[in-house]
């Protein structure tokens, strides 16, 4: 299979719009890793540097990675198994392209673990292994946002509602 250096080579109109982490772990789907996901080339917003892809059956610590929920532009977010508690939860792992962005990172995970709150997903730890930063989270299942509201639109009336709700 190609690597991601020379997939950015070959379509570099395309460049920016490929997610390079989703196509690795539709790749591990199919069997097979899809590129060396240790590059350094910068392109897709989804695989900068400092960025690695994890893969079911990987252990990061003691989490095991039972599979990858999504990525954007904070970073990726895997289903992973804790087996000191034996739960699953959720691995936060984000791009950090600059040092005032793990500071900003560390700052917001202990301002988020401080709240309590049914709407607000509750975050168990922070911590830092084999130079790969991550936040461990409370694993909520079911869909994303972006399929939830697609297949359930609101009006902007009661999407603002909603919000307001969740202020107070």
């Amino acid at each position: 299979p190609p690597s991601a250096d020379e997939l950015r080579s070959r379509f570099p109109e395309i460049c920016a719009s490929i997610d390079l982490i989703r196509l690795a772990h539709e790749a591990e789907r199919d069997g097979a890793p899809l590129f060396d996901t240790t590059s350094n080339a910068k392109c897709s917003t989804a695989a900068q540097p400092g960025q690695r892809v994890l893969l079911s059956g990987q252990a990061l610590g003691r989490y095991k990675i039972v599979g990858f929920l999504g990525a954007g532009s904070m970073g990726a977010v895997y289903r992973a198994y804790d087996p000191n508690l034996d739960r699953d939860v959720a691995l936060k792992i984000p791009q950090l392209s600059e040092p005032q962005q793990l500071d900003r990172f560390l700052r917001e995970a202990k301002l988020a673990a401080k709240i309590r709150h049914p709407n607000i997903c509750p975050i168990y730890d922070a911590d830092k292994i084999d130079d790969i930063h991550f936040l461990t989270m409370a694993l909520i299942d079911g869909p994303t946002l972006d399929r939830y509201a697609a297949s359930n639109p609101l009006a902007p009336g009661k999407a603002a509602e909603i919000v307001a709700d969740g202020v107070h």
